[in-house]
């Protein structure tokens, strides 16, 4: 905002009927390359610049930008504006991809995306290449390493040269090259990949293929929902042009491939959810998936005497002794499987969204608000994890909470832990009820002491 108000003031000074003066563009000039002047100072006479002379300002701009400490802000006004980018060359912006600063190479890969000379395409590249992590960073860090490779990803897919893309497929940069191919949906990109993979089906071609099956459907009407499937890659998939020649080059590649092959395979079909006949569907992959079974949870055989069970004592009373009790969160752990409660809840960052996420929910509410939403589910619905009735065209009845919808599909997990998918077309009613799809009673048999290990391992999920 300071620097906003700064530019406005210093434009109030030049009025559009006088027009800048020269002697005015040597002071903003004169203010820029002070290195006594604070930083924002210097980048609100750059931006000035830019304003006030608009195009004419480019060597000045050029100028500026060989100073190291205002070099990013120079290359960013120059490209400000894509209608005053005549005359100006790619190659300012390629040198600054060899600067030892983060922010000037990104900068330079947003500058070259703009100013859209696909002839740069050969210099970015080395910069997509995927960053080696020694692991995944969480869910909620950051992860400033994988800016760059991303930056000149898009970029690229915006300047879309394929022959440099197909030419270098063979070389050192090979790898990122297909990582920018995967976004192009081009034909000429599928007969490429689709000869590439007949002669020597590598798994990164056939992954690229998979990939490039569906695109992005053209959004119609209508919204996602509070549960919108993020899944990926597309949203609303569709077929396009170049569908049936992977179809038939997948097909190609896989007939005499090795089992390992034909396993990996399957594994992008189902994350890509590619349905093709003739080639594996995936189902064989999601069958190692523990939801894969999709059948109702089944809760432990109660053990002990019944008198002290918490159906005996009530809700009341159990909840004062769990709450005096001190609770043993690896005994808690095991409760938590045995008492169907994984059915339908996550407890970690990347498991599949099933029903309210419990990471962090120690942070969230008291141990008496999650004693009572155990004991008592209707009490208190979660956001967002609203119960639906579903009745289909066929008259049946599906009752549950939403997981996730797509452009296609509504998926929703029922009281019993079943996860079924229902087609948009076959809805015929969808109706919310004020109750949880979380059956009432699932802790009737064990004891408060037990429900003390259970919150306790609650407690214990927290963010990494």
């Amino acid at each position: 905002m300071a620097k906003y108000i700064a530019i406005t003031k210093l434009l109030l000074l030049f009025p559009r009927r006088r027009g800048p003066s020269a002697a005015r563009i040597a002071k903003l000039n004169a203010l820029a390359a002070d290195k006594s002047v604070p930083l924002a100072g210097r980048v609100a006479a750059i931006f000035t610049l830019k304003q006030i002379n608009g195009a004419k300002a480019q060597n000045d701009l050029l100028k500026l930008a060989g100073n190291a400490d205002i070099a990013e802000f120079a290359l960013r006004a120059l490209t400000d504006r894509k209608g005053e980018l005549k005359g100006l060359k790619k190659d300012i912006f390629v040198n600054a991809l060899n600067s030892k600063t983060p922010r000037l190479r990104a900068q330079a890969l947003i500058s070259l995306g703009r100013l859209g000379d696909a002839s740069a395409a050969t210099a970015i590249l080395p910069h997509a290449a995927a960053p080696k992590l020694a692991k995944q960073p969480s869910h909620n860090a950051a992860n400033p390493i994988g800016v760059i490779p991303h930056l000149a990803t898009r970029t690229l897919v915006a300047l879309r040269p394929v022959d440099a893309f197909l030419d270098a497929l063979d070389g050192t940069h090979g790898a990122a090259a297909l990582s920018v191919l995967k976004y192009i949906h081009d034909d000429k990109v599928v007969v490429a990949l689709t000869a590439r993979a007949a002669k020597n089906p590598d798994l990164a071609t056939l992954a690229t293929l998979v990939r490039l099956y569906h695109r992005e459907g053209q959004y119609t009407s209508g919204w996602w929902g509070t549960r919108p499937d993020t899944s990926g890659p597309y949203f609303a998939r569709e077929k396009w042009s170049g569908s049936a020649a992977i179809e038939i080059g997948l097909k190609t590649a896989l007939a005499k491939a090795p089992k390992a092959t034909v396993d990996f395979v399957k594994t992008q079909l189902a994350k890509h959810k590619v349905s093709i006949n003739g080639l594996p569907t995936g189902t064989a992959v999601a069958a190692t998936n523990p939801d894969s079974a999709n059948a109702p949870f089944k809760i432990a055989q109660p053990t002990g005497d019944p008198k002290t069970w918490i159906a005996t004592l009530g809700e009341k009373k159990s909840t004062e002794r769990a709450l005096k009790a001190k609770g043993n969160a690896a005994r808690g752990k095991k409760l938590f499987t045995s008492q169907a409660c994984i059915a339908c809840h996550t407890t970690a960052a990347g498991q599949t969204p099933k029903g309210p996420h419990l990471v962090d929910i120690g942070k969230r509410y008291k141990p008496a608000e999650l004693l009572q939403s155990i004991l008592n589910p209707n009490a208190v619905v979660a956001q967002g994890f609203d119960t639906y009735v579903f009745t289909t065209r066929k008259k049946e009845t599906h009752v549950g909470f939403v997981t996730s919808e797509s452009a296609d599909t509504i998926s929703i997990r029922t009281g019993v832990g079943v996860a079924v998918a229902l087609p948009k077309t076959q809805i015929a009613k969808r109706e919310k009820i004020a109750y949880s799809s979380m059956p009432p009673g699932l802790t009737s048999a064990i004891t408060p002491e037990q429900l003390a290990d259970l919150l306790a391992y609650l407690q214990s999920l927290k963010s990494k």
